[in-house]
């Protein structure tokens, strides 16, 4: 139960009240039941402590605080951005764009300089839109799409895009599966620089330019973590995640120059899941929302994730560079995709031109 009674703004919790008082900007805890001394208590918590940041985060989630940007952000910062990308006619196939930080300064993925990308964020904080971003990106630029999506909903839709994505696997037996078509398929275009004496897989001959690899995982805990359990399911199952963590961590390691390139995505980067020899081959790491500081810590190896301001949808911060900035992603609507499909008249996705246009008329 939460209400607004006069000054105060509260929400009832098991055994506790958790008010806040717009008078002093303080946030209060009060017992609902009598403590062993027969006496109620009250603890007014100090600001910028990690209890009272997540307690201020509740109210503002219960719509009991509208909490403002920071005086020194608000000018730099809309709370809403148009995405400018223009069907993939401003930026370069190595350039995403996810953003802005202010002052109309975008924030710029460059895959040629930092190959990977971990996106961290609870339910409604903006990780979704973000992968949309990504994969429109993959699809005006012709990229290859793969994706294991074991929710089965935030990937799978991208299949109707045949031309762009390749597989999304749905199982622990088809995620591994997936890894292992994509580590053949870095490992045949090492040997083919190798054989030529080249580093890079744009320097391979051929008729067509040789098309960069998206792999994107959605909720990689689910498909990286063990189950632990003792029924011989649950033991194959547990082998082939960690047979499957073995190919994440090679691929992360050696796909940039075969144009391979990953973005996890997790609501919480968990260091038993995302091991630190994996982390420390991805250099872009975004949080979308605020988050606490334990997880703020695991993604961004710094708590700036902890001083987001809150209820502000697409707002986050990216460390890219080994430098921290917080930015408002593009909003990137589902209709884009089919937006653009529509725009280019069938020459490319043309099953998904020929479906769109059926259903013009109905």
């Amino acid at each position: 139960m939460s209400k607004i009674s006069g000054n105060k703004k509260y929400i009832n919790l098991e055994g506790v009240r958790v008010s806040y008082r717009p008078k002093d900007d303080s946030i209060q805890i009060t017992s609902t039941d009598e403590d062993l001394a027969g006496e109620n208590f009250q603890l007014v918590l100090k600001k910028n402590t990690d209890a009272e940041q997540a307690l201020r985060n509740i109210l503002v989630d219960k719509g009991l605080i509208k909490e403002e940007l920071r005086e020194d952000k608000s000018s730099l910062l809309p709370t809403t951005a148009e995405n400018p990308y223009l069907y993939g006619n401003v930026l370069p196939w190595n350039q995403i764009a996810l953003g802005e930080k202010g002052e109309n300064k975008p924030v710029i993925w460059d895959v040629s300089l930092e190959p990977h990308s971990l996106i961290t964020g609870s339910t409604g904080s903006g990780k979704s839109v973000l992968q949309r971003t990504i994969f429109n990106h993959c699809l005006v630029h012709r990229w290859e799409f793969y994706g294991i999506d074991m929710t089965k909903l935030e990937l799978s839709p991208y299949l109707v895009y045949a031309e762009t994505t390749k597989k999304v696997a749905t199982t622990i037996l088809e995620g591994w599966l997936v890894l292992q078509e994509i580590s053949t398929i870095l490992h045949e275009r090492y040997s083919m620089m190798a054989d030529i004496g080249v580093n890079h897989y744009l320097n391979l001959p051929g008729e067509e330019p040789w098309r960069p690899i998206m792999l994107m995982l959605d909720e990689a805990f689910v498909f990286l973590s063990l189950s632990g359990g003792k029924s011989n399911e649950a033991r194959k199952d547990d082998a082939m995640v960690g047979l499957s963590s073995d190919l994440l961590g090679d691929i992360l390691r050696k796909g940039s120059a075969a144009g391979i390139h990953v973005t996890i995505a997790t609501q919480r980067p968990d260091p038993a899941v995302i091991k630190g020899s994996m982390k420390a081959n991805i250099d872009v790491r975004i949080v979308a929302g605020r988050m606490d500081s334990t997880p703020s810590y695991m993604a961004l190896d710094s708590d700036a994730a902890t001083k987001l301001p809150g209820g502000i949808k697409g707002r986050g911060i990216i460390r890219s560079s080994h430098e921290l900035s917080e930015f408002q992603a593009y909003y990137t609507g589902q209709k884009f995709a089919d937006e653009w499909v529509l725009l280019q008249q069938g020459a490319y996705e043309k099953e998904r031109y020929d479906y769109l246009i059926s259903q013009l008329g109905k």
